[in-house]
Parts: C-alpha cells; structure tokens; sequence
C-alpha cells in the first residue's frame, strides 16, 4: 500500500510544472482594466467588447457606463502561466467594429499581468 501511495504522490508531482511548486500566492485577484474614453474626455460606451487570443474568444461583455473594461483577469491565470501572448481587444458600436487593440499578457504562478499595451484608449 505504501508503495503505492508513493507512486501516485511520484505522479502527480511529475504533473506539475516544478516552477510553481510550492509557490505562495496572495488571495488578491487581480484584473487589467482598460479605459476608453471619447476626444471629449467622456467615457465611450460600447455596444459588446470581445478579447481574443488567436482568434479564439476569451472574453465577451457588453458596454460599461463608465467607460472601464476588464480586459483579463486572474481567472484565466492558468492560461498565461510562465508565458506571454498576445491578445487582441476588440469594440464595437452598433455592430460595428470601432476598436481593434494589441496587448501583451503574462502571467507567473498567481497573478495575471500587462506586458504592454495601453490602458487609456481615444476613441473619435
């Protein structure tokens, strides 16, 4: 039995990516929030946002009063762990695309985060 024991606890060590093993973590949740606004300074309320990866939807939302879009957040950390990629913000406004914006996204072991890109966008 003991040996056993050891081989699953063997296996599912090998499982693991050794550089997040035994990685403390905060309870913070973190997200990337862009903004947009108008050339006036007003927020910009859009239709439906969408990002994406690759052409693959990662996330989907419809328009914020206050012009602030969640791009990522750390629910999608184990997607971007210990790599970079680029994601793609799209916007629309009476299903037309008004937004087409490139970020770089990382994430370590915990926490989700911008590489580039930013998070104050004009939009005319």
């Amino acid at each position: 039995m003991r040996i056993l024991i050891l081989a699953l606890l063997s296996l599912s060590l090998l499982s693991c990516d050794s550089s997040c093993v035994g990685v403390a973590c905060t309870e913070e949740f973190r997200s990337i929030v862009v903004t947009i606004q108008n050339t006036a300074g007003q927020p910009t309320v859009l239709d439906l946002y969408t990002v994406e990866e690759r052409g693959q939807m990662l996330w989907r939302d419809t328009g914020q009063e206050d012009g602030r879009y969640t791009l990522l957040t750390d629910a999608l950390q184990e997607s971007f762990e210990n790599r970079e990629a680029t994601v793609t913000l799209f916007g629309f406004i009476d299903n037309e695309e008004v937004l087409s914006q490139d970020y770089v996204i990382g994430a370590d072991c915990c926490h989700i985060f911008l590489v580039s890109g930013p998070l104050e966008i004009i939009i005319p």
